[in-house]
């Protein structure tokens, strides 16, 4: 004989009521999910250029740069021995030149000894050199191009009198939007003060990083970024940018090389992306 069966408990009830409502909201789409912004040229970075085009940091790097595209660029600066200052990434020029010979032991004059040798499709790029300060101002100031000058540091680094160059070298050409000196070196930003440019301070790639205490100190020294590297314990998270946002910062990140990447830290709330590749095509947000 067939045994009846209780009332069904209210308990079960609600259960499979949350579980098909939960089965719903996984089918439904996300009508009210946050767009990512395009990757467009407003918010990307060339680093030092365009160097998966032409060797890193020259002149032809920047113009591919602008080909592309590009309305903002990043390169190196060093001061020299002999008071110049001039356009590397490191301090040694072997990589690039295949001559070994310390950036600050470089002048305007003798730099022409050393042309580029190595880099990017360096064959369709002859005659390269290292580039002078003056030489990447007026292509910025010629072509709308704003430039985040970052300031490197060896046996030689930017002291008053280095900054007090830079600033008289940038107000010798007129730009649509200033140029934007960078520092990882908090003795350097500290004489930052009274210069005829933008401030921004970079979080160091190694050692001990405080993401945070850098925000911080960046919004104490009233900079207008502050770049943050793309490393597996730095990974653009919504309550680190909404803290530099709160102190108000733009943030940067680096150095991203692909559009899901970039994708991932737009939706996160990064306002700019600072990238070694091409991730859009000119006219076009939605490049491959």
């Amino acid at each position: 004989m067939r045994k009846k069966t209780g009332p069904v408990r209210p308990a079960l009830l609600l259960f499979v009521a949350i579980m098909i409502g939960m089965a719903l909201l996984t089918q439904a789409p996300a009508a009210h999910a946050k767009a990512v912004p395009a990757i467009t040229t407003d918010i990307c970075i060339g680093h030092r250029g365009a160097r998966e085009l032409a060797p890193q940091n020259t002149m032809a790097s920047f113009q591919e740069a602008l080909g592309r595209g590009y309305t903002s660029m990043e390169c190196d600066l060093w001061y020299t021995l002999s008071g110049d200052i001039l356009i590397c990434h490191g301090e040694s020029t072997k990589p690039y030149t295949k001559r070994n010979k310390m950036i600050w032991e470089l002048s305007l004059k003798n730099r022409f000894k050393y042309p580029i040798k190595r880099g990017k499709k360096v064959k369709r790029h002859e005659t390269q050199y290292i580039p002078s300060l003056d030489e990447v101002l007026k292509f910025a100031s010629e072509n709308d191009v704003r430039m985040f000058l970052h300031l490197k540091a060896g046996k030689t680094h930017f002291n008053r009198k280095a900054l007090r160059k830079l600033n008289r070298a940038i107000k010798r050409y007129s730009f649509k939007e200033k140029p934007v000196v960078c520092t990882s070196d908090r003795f350097v930003m500290r004489k930052m003060t009274g210069y005829h440019w933008v401030k921004a301070f970079f979080c160091k790639k190694s050692g001990k990083i405080n993401v945070r205490s850098d925000i911080k100190f960046a919004a104490d020294k009233k900079c207008t970024y502050i770049f943050i590297p793309l490393r597996k314990k730095y990974k653009p998270k919504k309550p680190l940018i909404r803290y530099g946002h709160r102190k108000g910062l733009k943030i940067v990140y680096y150095n991203i090389r692909t559009r899901k990447k970039a994708n991932k830290a737009l939706r996160k709330g990064v306002d700019i992306i600072m990238t070694d590749r091409i991730l859009f095509r000119q006219g076009d947000a939605s490049s491959k």
